[in-house]
This record gives structure tokens, C-alpha cells and sequence, in this order.
């Protein structure tokens, strides 16, 4: 199995305050009857197509104590749209051991056989901790969102014909891209290179992309093809807006070969959202 560790827990609003007659703060982490908990923020849940994943959440608290505290967690349904066969939790209790500020909630993504939408959260809500307090300016409700870690990156399989299942400024005009806006990526001009035809959408004037791809993590990062670019337009046109170019100011992608996806987004300065940062999502 393959354990991914999201321990930055920054307990900004654990600390535990008082205030003397001179009203000077005292801070006091050795006292368990003043503390205060929430649940880490930051978590995503990580699926590999090769491998099981335990994802762990933190809860925390802001004292320490000589004994295990335990500490309660529920699922919010109504906010989670990830289907639960995506995921199992084999307790929703458990315990932040004597002299930690930290306990560990595990939750175990296997292999799928398909993956989840992208957009699909998991809700989780800290119910009690045993001595502790849970307040209102605390974290005490997470949304955990997805991400897929491919174990390699092969560029060829992601090229050819891609079918477009999202394109936001599509979207934002009442065009439902899915499957009505096709787009052909081809190999090249480098060796960690791919080239999206096309861009953010051939029938509005997009620059043809260059994705410069991370062949260990598949990230990538882009520009126009050269043929496209100008000393006004470095990177390409991201769209015409009313047959004036709007210039673009960064190219960044995902390459997801494994499940045969590409994500790339174009900013711009000039307008405002959904117009000034545009993701399309691209399976094969």
C-alpha cells in the first residue's frame, strides 16, 4: 500500500488564550482543560490505478495531555457528492494518542476500476473531541477533493482525437462542449512535448498549444506554437473577443495518461471570471 502523509497541520486558531489583570496573553500548551480542536485543512484523496492508497486526515487539538483523547467524526452527506464505493473508512472514531496534538483518521482508497468525477468531495465534519472545545471560528467541516497520481506518464496515450468534457467559456455561452467540441493533440515538436490543436477552441480564434510535459509527474506548462506568437501575444490568442486577440498570460496543464486525460488552463488578465481562467478537459 501507498501512504500518503498530509500532516501540515497548522493549528492557527488552536491556540489557547487568557487574559490576566494587565491583560497581557497567556499561552499555555501543557493545559488539557483549555483546549481547542478542529480538523486539518488541505487534504485531497488520492487514487492510483495500480495501487491501494491510505489517505490520512488530521484532527488536532491545541494541548497536550497524559492520556488518549477520542475524537469523533460524521460524514456529511448532504455535502459530498463521492460515491461511497469510491472509499472506505474503517473508523469514523479514533483517538489523538497521550502527548500529541494530532490524531489520525484513515481513509483507504482502493484501486478503481473506473475513477470519480473530478469535482467529487468527500465532506467530513468533527463532531466531538473528547476535552476539547469545538468553536465556531474553528475548522470544523472539510471538503476533501480528488487527485489521480498515474505511476508513469506516456505521452502517446494522450494524442490522436480527445473529446472535450469540459470547457468552462464554451459553457459560459450555453454551448454544452461535451462531446460537440472535439480536439486533435499530436506529438511534439519535442521529445516531452505534446501539441493541442486548437487550444481553448478552434472555432474562437485559439493559438495551438505546446504543453511541455513533466514525465515524472506530468505536469506541464505551455506556449503557442511559433507560427502564433507575437511580441503582443507571447503565448498565443486565448480566444477572440470580437475579433480583437485576447492575450494569454499562462499556460499550465495535468497529464493523466493512465486514465487517458489532459487538463490544460489559459489565463488572461483582461477579463473577468469565468473569462480571465479557462481549464479544458480532454479524455482519450
Amino acid at each position: 500500500m501507498k501512504y500518503l502523509y498530509k500532516i501540515s497541520f497548522i493549528l492557527t486558531l488552536l491556540l489557547v488564550v487568557s487574559c490576566n489583570e494587565d491583560d497581557s496573553i497567556v499561552l499555555d500548551v501543557n493545559d488539557p482543560a483549555n483546549s481547542i480542536a478542529q480538523i486539518n485543512g488541505g487534504t485531497v484523496l488520492t487514487f492510483n490505478p495500480v495501487e491501494d492508497v491510505v489517505n490520512i486526515v488530521n484532527i488536532g487539538v491545541s494541548t497536550l495531555s497524559d492520556s488518549d483523547r477520542s475524537y469523533t467524526v460524521s460524514i456529511d452527506m448532504d455535502n459530498t457528492t463521492l460515491e461511497s464505493s469510491f472509499y472506505n473508512i474503517p473508523s469514523l472514531t479514533g483517538v489523538i494518542p497521550a502527548g500529541s496534538f494530532i490524531g489520525e483518521l484513515v481513509i483507504n482508497t482502493p484501486i478503481p476500476s473506473s475513477f470519480p468525477e473530478t469535482d467529487a468531495v468527500l465532506t467530513l465534519v468533527l463532531e466531538s473531541v473528547e476535552g476539547a472545545q469545538l468553536l465556531e471560528t474553528s475548522n470544523l467541516s472539510e471538503e476533501l477533493g480528488i487527485t489521480v497520481a498515474c505511476p508513469t506518464v506516456e505521452l502517446e496515450l494522450v494524442v490522436g482525437e480527445g473529446v472535450t468534457t469540459s470547457n468552462p467559456l464554451l459553457e459560459a455561452f450555453g454551448v454544452d462542449a461535451t462531446f460537440s467540441d472535439p480536439r486533435t493533440v499530436v506529438m511534439g515538436p519535442g521529445s516531452d512535448q505534446i501539441t493541442i490543436i486548437g487550444g481553448l477552441s478552434p472555432d474562437i480564434g485559439s493559438s495551438d498549444i505546446i504543453l511541455t510535459v513533466d514525465l515524472e509527474t506530468g505536469l506541464a506548462t505551455g506556449t503557442a506554437t511559433p507560427e502564433e506568437t507575437t511580441e503582443d501575444l507571447p503565448l498565443g490568442n486565448s480566444f477572440n473577443n470580437g475579433g480583437v486577440p485576447t492575450r494569454t498570460t499562462l499556460i499550465t496543464g495535468q497529464i493523466l495518461s493512465c486514465i487517458g486525460q489532459i487538463s490544460f488552463t489559459l489565463d488572461n488578465g483582461t477579463f473577468a471570471p469565468p473569462f480571465n481562467s479557462n481549464t479544458v478537459v480532454l479524455e482519450f
